[in-house]
């Protein structure tokens, strides 16, 4: 038996590990790739019986590519480091709001209050979860030179290596062209004869999700 699946954003990932620990061939596919077979099969309709059928065919037409799930512990340290980035988010964005409404005498003292405890907050989390990271690396003697290799760049510090870590340790073994694709920052040509010569620019296409060694660009 195989089974095929898209990676849709985290909704995948139990099935998934269920399926390869019960010793069934998993494959899971980048949405960007069956959209992409879907259009060349010319299928008009999209719909839950369509859609499987669609990945019925990718499996039967396609290379199967095996999908290992990485270990546990990585995707609970991946979930930190992504819950940092979204508190990260959060916070620029009140400040945003806190210069905005500041550039003008008028703002509500309550308002200004509000927001800079919000801030406060935030970063509190941030640096409570930004320190379980750091610690679980600390614990685990694999991961030393994971966090020494960031550490040591330019610009890199505590929160932005841990960052990187969790989004780089779910994925398989790949090159260096596979990671650059993977981060989107792959140059991309559009030429054909010479009619057609656009300027190359950078992909922007990075890959989300866990990972799918099947879905990554050579």
């Amino acid at each position: 038996m195989r089974v095929v699946l898209e990676a849709t954003g985290m909704y995948f990932l139990d099935l998934a590990c269920e399926l390869a620990a019960a010793g069934i061939a998993v494959m899971v596919v980048n949405p960007k790739a069956t959209h992409h077979f879907a259009e060349a099969i010319l299928q008009r309709r999209k719909n839950d019986p369509v859609d499987a059928a669609m990945l019925r065919e990718y499996g039967r037409r396609m290379d199967f590519v095996s999908w290992q799930p990485p270990r546990h512990e990585l995707f609970g340290f991946r979930a930190l480091t992504r819950e940092v980035q979204a508190l990260s988010k959060t916070v620029a964005a009140a400040r945003n709001r806190l210069h905005a409404i500041t550039a003008t005498q008028l703002a509500p003292a309550a308002l200004i209050g509000a927001l800079e405890r919000q801030i406060a907050h935030n970063q509190a989390l941030i640096d409570e979860l930004v320190a379980a990271a750091l610690a679980q690396t600390e614990a685990t003697p694999s991961w030393r030179g994971c966090w020494r290799a960031p550490t040591a760049l330019p610009g890199f510090a505590a929160k932005a290596a841990v960052l990187v870590i969790g989004e780089l340790s779910v994925l398989p073994p790949m090159t260096a062209r596979q990671w650059v694709a993977q981060a989107g920052l792959d140059v991309r040509e559009e030429t054909s004869g010479t009619s057609l010569a656009r300027r190359p620019r950078l992909s922007s296409g990075a890959i989300s999700g866990c990972a799918r060694p099947c879905s990554i660009p050579r």
